[in-house]
């Protein structure tokens, strides 16, 4: 596996994998600074003669913006997922805010993304449209709420270790939303 190998091209503009299966399908990646990502997946190899495939790289295209609360206050650390919405954008890349809020794709396929955001103690976020130039996007998360229990036996002294579980109730259809283990 040599994915996210660092590549320097003999004088033709060829790089050789010399430990490429002998047989069956690959998944070939290239990317390169100010270039959109570019894949072929399940490609057959040749098993008579060296297999080649030539990849196009486009021209990155940035998707930007700022993660923040109810508030306005910046969300650090929250995780931004572009999945592309178009057979021109199959990729899907992740990103973290920074302190400032702020998350960058610097280097997307051209096109409409979807994006998805989530982080510790907010509700996750899905945009169900962004388009590549937007630099501007805002990500607004819902602080989640917060349950105390406290599990006691009946001598009325605290149970220490325990299975416990919440559930979000809707009639006729109870969905798990959260599992914990103490």
């Amino acid at each position: 596996q040599e994915e996210g190998t660092p590549a320097v091209t003999d004088g033709a503009g060829w790089f050789q994998f010399t430990n490429a299966p002998r047989q069956g399908l690959v998944h070939v990646t290239a990317s390169a600074p100010g270039y959109a990502t570019a894949r072929l997946l399940n490609q057959p190899l040749r098993t008579d003669a060296p297999t080649e495939f030539t990849l196009e790289l486009d021209q990155g295209m940035p998707l930007a913006g700022v993660v923040c609360d109810q508030n306005g206050r910046p969300i650090a650390g929250a995780k931004v997922t572009a999945n592309g919405l178009s057979a021109k954008t199959p990729q899907t890349a992740s990103t973290e805010s920074m302190a400032d809020g702020r998350f960058e794709f610097p280097t997307l396929r051209h096109g409409p993304y979807e994006l998805l955001a989530n982080a510790a103690q907010y509700s996750e976020v899905r945009l169900p449209l962004a388009v590549t130039g937007e630099e501007d996007v805002k990500i607004v998360l819902i602080t989640r709420g917060t349950v105390r229990l406290k599990v006691i036996g009946a001598d009325q002294r605290p149970v220490k270790a325990y299975g416990v579980s919440l559930k979000r109730f809707f009639p006729n259809n109870p969905v798990s939303y959260t599992h914990l283990t103490l």
